[in-house]
């Protein structure tokens, strides 16, 4: 039960739940641009936490949300 709240701590869900449906697609594109992510199952295993992003991406991911209005406590977690 730990090992789950722990990756549910580093999903960004819950700031993709707050994104405008039409804007979806271009966080998507912008997280992958800056993480070096080549193919959609590797973002949706970063969307769910796995593995946990270190600071500096924590950092950029809170700066794609604040482009698109979502505040940066409403970006981590499910």
């Amino acid at each position: 039960m730990k090992n789950l709240e722990k990756k549910e701590k580093y999903q960004f869900k819950k700031g993709w739940k707050h994104l405008r449906y039409d804007d979806r697609k271009a966080v998507m594109s912008e997280i992958m641009e800056v993480l070096n992510i080549k193919s959609l199952v590797s973002f949706h295993r970063r969307k769910r936490g796995i593995p946990a992003p270190r600071m500096d991406e924590v950092d950029k991911i809170n700066e794609i949300f604040k482009k698109y209005n979502v505040p940066k406590d409403k970006v981590w977690g499910v």
